[in-house]
């Protein structure tokens, strides 16, 4: 389906409509079951998600969810697989604003890379020992040290 340009980004789709499907419940189920792709994402992917934190929309979750699936819930920098672990496979703003939800302006990081990014450096430190040993054996297997 063809969108009309973005006046922010020319080569991305225009992010009025990306709100559109991903806001309205109606216009979601009916593209995804349009598509023959329909499953319950509410249920099946928020069941273990927290709610959006301070400062971000209410539908964060959802939001984040569709753009680790778009990833195939890999490390867009480092390439680690982290289907078992989900909530390690973070989704970073680029531009730092966490309203901008523009499918262009985000992107998935495991807790390892987003902790590289300015102002996320606590993230690894407040890793769970185990999901630390996860991380470092999944890059070690790449060769990323």
């Amino acid at each position: 389906m063809h969108r009309p340009p973005d006046d922010h980004n020319p080569n991305d789709w225009d992010g009025t409509d990306y709100a559109e499907e991903f806001f309205d419940p109606e216009k979601r189920l009916a593209s995804r079951r349009s598509q023959g792709a329909y499953e319950d994402l509410e249920q099946q992917t928020l069941k273990n998600t927290p709610a959006a934190g301070p400062g971000y929309v209410d539908e964060q979750p959802i939001i984040d969810a569709q753009i680790r699936a778009r990833a195939q819930y890999k490390c867009e920098r480092c390439g680690i697989d982290l289907k078992d672990r989900r909530y390690l496979l973070h989704v970073h703003h680029l531009d730092g604003n966490k309203l901008n939800n523009d499918p262009s302006n985000l992107i998935t990081l495991c807790a390892f890379c987003h902790g590289d990014r300015d102002r996320h450096r606590h993230l690894v430190a407040e890793l769970k020992p185990d999901d630390r040993a996860y991380l470092e054996g999944l890059r070690k297997e790449r060769g990323i040290s």
